[in-house]
């Protein structure tokens, strides 16, 4: 229930992610507002959200560590009705894009937010299919706003939208904080109290809160000092993180999904850009649901490798189909009109198997505790930071390198990122938080009481 609560803010992430595509058109119709965004102005629009989650990613790791992973939560949820208040209500471009950077930057707290704290509460053997939920509830929150977004203005559709945040921050008053945070707070009969309501009939919590105590009192009480970060047991999960946002933004995944409609009237496809937007969301949602059912069984290894070629492929040939179209003419794909929307199914099922949700899923698994804020940040940020770069680059991109040229250095990126998994990314299926913490230490598992724990041997 817990998990399922926070679930809501992914949801309100996925309906900022996907308000974009809907809204630009309609705004540009001036059909009832008072003003129209010109080209400049609808990049701006459609890349401000990256811009203010890159702000929000710098301040998460403070705010999830003083304020408390729940406390964040619903923090953000409030302001998040208040950027889609100021966006329903704008009669003016400047107070639309403020309203746009202040959803965006409480995305980006969410977006750290979530996964911590859902992989903190999580028992192994679920955790996969909880972060993965995630995903799925980040991709609902996209079909949503695709499909309301067909029948109703931007003004409309923001009024729907601030509604999600807001029954997260009602359901969030009543659900447990992360027993582990309380626990690095030295809240021990608050955590045995929240270990008690999260796992309801499990058998020992006072040994589950001892195991989480022994893994806490390894790391020294002082403040975290950056020459800590020369350690391995803490740069090396930060590098794999970090990486992994590389490749999940890299895949041009927010291109695509930011500007959905014009990439489907710019390929000539016979499908109403709107329909396919709806389609493209159905597949979403039903790939990462899927992904959720089988991330425990396939381990996060696997699924990666199967999402990095999914990717390759299916931009390798949508840029095969705009080579053709731009070297021969509209005559020579006139045919084929089905292609970018197939090409675009099989992108979005690639990207829901693995780039999607794992990399938020294993920031929250790999991250020691005792930087998990700080860390978490610095791949948070660096992730929207990256997102902002693609997003407001796509269409000097496509200036730059052709349509088909932009396609195909996305496939280059998703088939660099399959050498790396290969090589490098360790697989946690299946580990606890503290074994997954120690396997990067080289240290052995301590036994709580009851427990017998075998070390783990993650890293290559």
């Amino acid at each position: 229930v817990a998990a399922a609560s926070a679930w809501l803010g992914s949801v309100a992430m996925g309906t900022n992610l996907g308000y974009s595509s809907p809204a630009i058109p309609s705004l540009k119709r001036n059909d009832s507002n008072s003003f129209t965004l010109s080209a400049g102005e609808e990049t701006w629009f459609g890349s401000l959200l990256t811009l203010g989650a890159l702000t929000g990613g710098l301040v998460a790791g403070f705010l999830v560590e003083s304020l408390g992973r729940k406390l964040a939560i619903i923090f953000s949820s409030l302001g998040f009705v208040v950027g889609w208040l100021l966006i329903a209500t704008a009669g003016t471009v400047l107070v639309l894009c403020l309203g746009r950077v202040i959803t965006g930057f409480f995305t980006g707290i969410i977006s750290l937010a979530v996964p911590v704290y859902v992989s903190e509460i999580s028992r192994p053997e679920v955790r996969g299919l909880l972060g993965t939920g995630i995903q799925l509830s980040v991709t609902i929150g996209i079909l949503a706003v695709f499909f309301f977004g067909k029948y109703l203005n931007w003004s409309s559709l923001a009024i729907l939208c601030m509604t999600v945040p807001a029954a997260m921050a009602v359901l969030m008053i009543f659900m447990a904080e992360s027993p582990r945070w309380l626990l690095q707070k030295d809240k021990r009969d608050e955590a045995l109290k929240a270990l008690q309501f999260l796992y309801a009939g499990s058998t020992d919590h006072e040994a589950e809160r001892n195991a989480i105590e022994a893994n806490i009192k390894m790391s020294p009480k002082e403040s975290f000092q950056m020459k800590e970060l020369q350690q391995p047991f803490i740069y090396k999960p930060i590098l794999i993180s970090l990486f992994l946002m590389f490749a999940q933004q890299f895949s041009g995944i927010n291109a695509v999904m930011f500007y959905a409609v014009a990439i489907f009237q710019s390929a000539g496809s016979t499908i109403p850009a709107e329909d396919c937007m709806i389609i493209i969301g159905v597949v979403q949602v039903l790939a990462t649901l899927v992904a959720t059912m089988i991330m425990d069984k396939g381990g996060r290894r696997v699924l990666l490798l199967v999402s990095a070629s999914m990717l390759a492929v299916s931009l390798a040939i949508l840029g095969g189909y705009h080579y053709v179209k731009e070297t021969n003419g509209e005559g020579a794909v006139s045919s084929m009109g089905w292609l970018p929307l197939v090409c675009l199914s099989l992108f979005i099922i690639g990207f829901s198997f693995g780039m999607g949700p794992i990399p938020w899923l294993m920031m929250g698994e790999l991250m020691p505790s005792r930087v998990r804020g700080f860390a978490t940040s610095i791949c948070t940020c660096f992730n929207w930071t990256l997102a902002f770069v693609v997003t407001k680059t796509f269409n000097d991109m496509l200036n730059l390198l052709s349509t088909y040229g932009t396609y195909w250095f996305f496939c280059g990126c998703m088939l660099l990122s399959f050498v790396v998994v290969v090589l490098f990314l360790p697989e946690t299926k299946g580990k606890t938080l503290e074994e997954i913490e120690l396997a990067f230490r080289g240290t052995e598992v301590p036994k709580a009481a009851g427990q017998d724990v075998e070390a783990v041997a993650l890293i290559p």
